[in-house]
């Protein structure tokens, strides 16, 4: 069943090369929220252990097994700012569910008229988002995210869409890689007076390769496939892992307009992350984005495969279970668990 279902996947990263869509507005929807992520190149689609990647692929969510919100900064051209706030629950069988709220503001203009210079808002866009994820198989996640969006243009001209997004996750317990695939932004346009606007509709493609793992490090790479106002763009990503503390990140958009380079760091102590994220942003300014986020009660190896065993994976959870060494605290409680259920 499994081969069946990465065959499936396979042919639908395919589909993007077919299709065709007019011009879209809305570009803060465009990217990714989140410094790990742009850190990698928005390389997000096959990740699922960061909050912030499922604004990439909500397919995702249904393997977090502990609450976890995530915040986000970044100071754009002149005075303009764009933030992001984010938190997932959760639920056991009942699926995991997930709350954001992304904000752009555009910055000030001064407008100069017959009654002399003054001075406006440029653009304010908001959007809310709920989503919940459920796994179909074991290994295979599906989840879905509704968005209601305001946009503002010059204080005065005011517009209302709504829209959804679609991912899948195919994450095999005992394997390094992954596979995802999402279609964001499909919705109604942004209207103002009585011209549209098309939401950003993206379809997005990617895959993930853990090429080391052990106690001390590890290295990922991470490729996406993404597909956006008619033209295809390839992400690329490698994060290495040092002492489960230190993240070094770099990544690389293709057929960007313009092409552009990336990289970043993270720093992870406890049960909170810090991540930077620095990306060009043309010849006279770039963006530098700040993330913060914290995971609520992180189960060790053994909670965490209960998580998962009542989440209705339970060959993922018992793979969990026996690979947890004889050293560790754990091992006793997990060896019984196995017995209870074999």
């Amino acid at each position: 069943m499994q081969n069946k279902t990465l065959i499936t996947l396979l042919a639908l990263l395919l589909l993007p090369a077919g299709l065709s869509a007019e011009m879209s507005g809305s570009s803060f929807l465009k990217e990714e929220p989140g410094a790990r992520v742009l850190a990698l190149g928005s390389a997000a689609t096959a990740l699922a252990d960061d909050i912030n990647s499922l604004a990439a692929n909500p397919g995702g969510l249904n393997f977090f097994v502990c609450p976890e919100a995530s915040a986000m900064y970044t100071k754009g051209i002149l005075d303009s700012y764009y933030s992001y706030l984010a938190y997932v629950q959760p639920y056991g069988k009942l699926g995991t569910f997930s709350a954001s709220f992304l904000l752009y503001n555009g910055g000030n203009i001064d407008i100069t008229g017959s009654s002399g210079t003054s001075t406006i808002n440029a653009e304010t866009d908001m959007a809310l988002s709920v989503g919940y994820g459920i796994n179909i198989l074991d290994s295979l996640g599906c989840g879905v995210s509704l968005k209601f969006i305001t946009s503002t243009l010059a204080q005065d001209y005011h517009a209302l869409a709504a829209a959804v997004d679609l991912g899948l996750l195919y994450k095999p317990f005992d394997s390094k890689y992954a596979i995802g695939l999402a279609l964001q932004n499909i919705g109604t346009k942004l209207v103002y007076i009585s011209q549209g606007d098309a939401l950003p509709f993206t379809v997005r493609g990617g895959a993930s390769f853990m090429v080391r793992e052990n106690n001390t490090e590890s290295w990922l790479v991470a490729a996406d496939l993404v597909y956006l106002d008619s033209s295809l763009r390839y992400d690329l990503g490698v994060e290495a892992v040092l002492f489960k503390i230190l993240s070094l990140r770099a990544g690389y958009k293709f057929n960007n307009n313009p092409d552009v380079f990336t990289f970043g760091a993270g720093f992870e102590i406890f049960q909170a992350r810090i991540d930077y994220a620095y990306c060009p942003a043309g010849e006279l300014d770039y963006t530098q984005r700040f993330s913060i986020g914290f995971k609520f009660d992180a189960p060790s190896p053994y909670k965490a495969a209960l998580e998962y065993y009542g989440k209705g994976m339970k060959e993922k959870a018992l793979y969990i279970l026996k690979g947890i060494p004889k050293t560790s605290p754990e091992y006793g409680a997990a060896q019984s668990f196995i017995k209870m259920r074999s």
